[in-house]
C-alpha cells in the first residue's frame, strides 16, 4: 500500500538498493492524531554492505532539510523499545524520545527531532 501510494523510497548506490524508507506527513493514531506539522520517517533500513557509510545519518539530516523547508515542527519515527542501540543511534542524531507506547504486539519508542530549534 505505501509503495502504491508513492510513500517508499529507495536509496541506489552503484545500481543497489542500499537503504529504504517510508515518510508520511498525516497525523498518525500512535502519536495519538497530534496535529503539529511533522513528517514522520517508517521502516529505513540500511542494507549491512553500506552500513558503515553514514547513510543512515544522511538520509536523516535530508528527512531534517525537507521538513525544514516545508516550515513543519517536527520530524518523528519510532523504533521498537528494546533496541538500545538503535535508540542510542537515533538519540546521538538528534532525536528526542517522547514515549513508549505499547501497541500490544510491542512496546515502541516515539522520537522527535524539533526542526525550529
Amino acid at each position: 500500500m505505501s509503495i502504491d501510494r508513492g510513500l517508499f523510497y529507495a536509496v541506489d548506490i552503484e545500481d543497489n538498493i542500499a537503504a529504504v524508507f517510508e515518510i508520511r506527513s498525516a497525523p498518525e493514531k500512535l502519536w495519538n492524531n497530534d496535529s503539529s506539522k511533522s513528517l514522520y520517517i517508517h521502516k529505513l533500513a540500511i542494507h549491512r554492505q553500506y552500513s558503515n557509510r553514514e547513510l543512515g545519518r544522511n538520509i536523516l539530516e535530508l528527512m531534517k532539510s525537507k521538513a525544514r523547508g516545508e516550515n513543519l515542527e517536527f520530524l518523528r519515527l519510532d523504533c521498537i523499545a528494546d533496541n538500545k542501540k538503535l535508540r542510542e543511534y537515533y538519540e546521538s542524531s538528534g532525536f528526542n524520545m517522547k514515549s513508549i507506547v505499547n501497541t500490544g504486539k510491542v512496546k515502541l519508542a516515539l522520537y522527535e527531532h524539533n526542526i525550529q530549534s
